[in-house]
């Protein structure tokens, strides 16, 4: 029986600067985006996007972090964090948003009416 193990600080993918997927990105590490999506991402952990990265597509992850631009529907089993650059067009589902001043959102916020 294979045993899950949790997700640590090595099990990164990093996708850097001037790197363009076209297409679904799926994986259970933790994701640094630096580059561009043009898809959806599937992440079962942290997605975290540097300044320059962006994501045009749904975004499903436990959590993110964001610097960087995104335009899609984001569903955040735990947290959602804006930082002060980042812009994101999208509908959010989460557990926890947080927002920096200065950062930019434009949709709709939901989230569990437990935790609410």
């Amino acid at each position: 029986m294979e045993e899950k193990k949790a997700i640590g600080a090595k099990d990164v993918c990093i996708l850097a600067q001037g790197t363009i997927i076209e297409g679904s990105l799926e994986t259970n590490s933790n994701i640094r985006l630096e580059g561009e999506v043009h898809g959806t991402i599937s992440c079962g952990g942290r997605l975290v996007m540097a300044p320059k990265g962006k994501v045009m597509g749904q975004i499903n992850c436990k959590e993110l972090i964001s610097e960087g631009e995104s335009k899609g529907n984001v569903k955040a089993s735990a947290l959602v964090y804006l930082q002060a650059s980042a812009q994101l067009k999208g509908d959010i589902d989460c557990e926890r948003l947080q927002i920096e001043q200065g950062a930019i959102f434009n949709g709709q916020c939901t989230m569990p009416k437990d935790k609410a």
